[in-house]
């Protein structure tokens, strides 16, 4: 046990007496000792965990497997000396904790360390705990590190390895990157998630060497039944199915594979703030210095969601994302409004498109402020409203886009990526596309970055390459070129709509500052 080698300290005794009661019958320790109360499926799956050398736990939403999955951690990383290797030597404890995003795993390490807090002999026993890494007096260590398709583990041999939303790790990280850091150890494997598409997680859950914890919601005596009949007639069935039945359903799928969007994951530079774009003030100077072209998406922050900005270039295959930011939900609207306006000043967009489905107040204040804002009758352009066709039209030239190559995602875009791939549809009974997301996660990246590029040309070669006069008659489905679209944009534009746009500059004087 960790600390027990500090015979000097005075919790010492304390700590070992803890250790020799405990160590035998953990789930004593957490519910009597930490006062955590554990369901019998909670139970179930940690004994699982501790005991058998691969388990999952496919569990229905809310019903408590990160909290679970945290306490399996803890017992490793404060009960357990470490093990032998294939070759004989004995090793501390090396954890490592795996999600899709680095923001799932600093979740599971807040929970971590919310349980060695508790206790004062516990946290005696704690030498370093930050969200990357957890050690011990005596060695013991566990690592939260992200498996998104861009990220580079590096890390020594596992002891145990645990992954979070399995579901949502792609397949090529799970057998290529992560199984194979326990090849010398043999580890406890320990796998998490929900059914979603037939991947290795459902390869998994159906390997008979692999024990498997299923738990459906009315199983969980946390869910309140009333909740859960509310949502399931709101949500689509299949949804209701893999969310809260475990169910791999069959009857809805994504329209952006995995396999797809990580095929267009490159390393290029972009950035995702402000101080990103600033640091990067010489490459765009020579972006407008190539008489580069713009287009600008903006999905507006709702309940839920927060507001993304999304800048792309499209004067040249492949099209690529050049800055993308997220303003945190429950800004004011005045400081999101001068946000945007700020970077389409200095982006100057040949086309600007955003959600108009909800909240009005922001479009208002950038209309105010001069930004053009274009009102298209049709749908098409301008302020988007969202709805079955409108979302189809996105979504099919964004599945074009990516089959063809003619977009390049950032390689370390985890938040999209993950968005991406979590996206679902399926067909309702009048042959329309019905598309959804899986509960508490979002899709604002998503939806922001398809507005950016909603009405690019899906139909230029590869070989179509160019600055502004080639592409403005290959970029666009128009045809047109951006100063002509301009043209014929502002005739048509009422004076509800817009101001007057703003004039073109020269590369020299848009890069001198963002306003701000």
């Amino acid at each position: 046990m960790a600390a027990v080698t500090i015979k000097t300290d005075p919790l010492y005794e304390a700590a070992e007496k803890l250790f020799l009661f405990y160590k035998r019958n953990p789930i004593r320790f957490f519910t009597e000792y930490m006062d955590e109360p554990m369901s019998p499926k909670q139970i179930d799956f940690f004994k699982a965990a501790v005991t058998t050398k691969h388990t999952v736990a496919i569990w229905a939403r809310q019903t408590g497997k990160s909290t679970t999955v945290a306490k399996i951690i803890f017992y490793w990383l404060i009960f357990s000396g470490g093990l032998f290797n294939q070759g004989g030597v004995w090793m501390k404890e090396n954890i490592l904790v795996f999600a899709p995003i680095q923001k799932q795993t600093q979740n599971l390490f807040y929970k971590v360390e919310a349980l060695l807090k508790k206790d004062p002999i516990i946290w005696a026993m704690i030498e370093k705990c930050n969200s990357e890494i957890i050690t011990t007096t005596d060695g013991n260590t566990v690592e939260f590190l992200s498996a998104s398709p861009g990220s580079h583990i590096r890390s020594p041999t596992a002891t145990r390895i645990v992954i979070d939303e399995s579901q949502d790790v792609i397949d090529s990280k799970y057998y290529a990157d992560i199984l194979p850091m326990g090849s010398t150890t043999n580890p406890n494997i320990v796998e998490s998630g929900t059914p979603m598409t037939k991947n290795h997680f459902h390869e998994t859950v159906a390997n008979p060497d692999v024990t498997v914890i299923k738990q459906v919601w009315h199983e969980c005596p946390f869910l309140n039944k009333e909740y859960i009949m509310k949502r399931k007639r709101q949500i689509p069935e299949s949804l209701f199915d893999q969310e809260y039945m475990c169910i791999f359903s069959e009857s809805s799928s994504t329209p952006f594979p995995s396999d797809q969007v990580e095929s267009v994951l490159k390393k290029y530079r972009w950035s995702k703030n402000h101080a990103g774009l600033m640091s990067r003030k010489e490459e765009i100077a020579k972006m407008f210095e190539e008489k580069a072209i713009f287009v600008m998406g903006v999905d507006l922050g709702k309940q839920k969601d927060s507001t993304v900005i999304t800048v792309g270039r499209v004067d040249k295959l492949p099209y690529s994302i050049v800055h993308q930011e997220e303003i945190p939900l429950g800004m004011p609207y005045t400081h999101t409004a001068g946000r945007i306006k700020a970077l389409y000043q200095y982006f100057e967009p040949a086309e600007f498109n955003i959600d108009y489905t909800g909240e009005k107040g922001v479009t208002d204040l950038l209309v105010q402020e001069g930004v053009p804002v274009y009102f298209d009758k049709e749908n098409k352009r301008g302020a988007i409203v969202f709805n079955v066709e409108s979302k189809t039209r996105m979504v099919t030239t964004m599945q074009v886009l990516i089959q063809q190559k003619k977009i390049r995602f950032p390689m370390n875009a985890e938040v999209l990526f993950y968005q991406m791939t979590q996206q679902q549809y399926e067909m309702t009974s009048n042959n329309k596309y019905k598309f959804f997301h899986p509960e508490n996660s979002h899709d604002d990246y998503l939806w922001s970055t398809l507005l950016c590029f909603m009405n690019v040309d899906i139909e230029g070669s590869e070989t179509q390459r160019g600055h502004t006069e080639s592409a403005g008659a290959n970029v666009w489905t128009s045809k047109d070129k951006p100063q002509q679209r301009r043209q014929a944009q502002s005739k048509e534009e009422t004076k509800e709509s817009v101001g007057n746009r703003l004039k073109s500059r020269s590369p020299k004087k848009r890069t001198k500052s963002l306003l701000i």
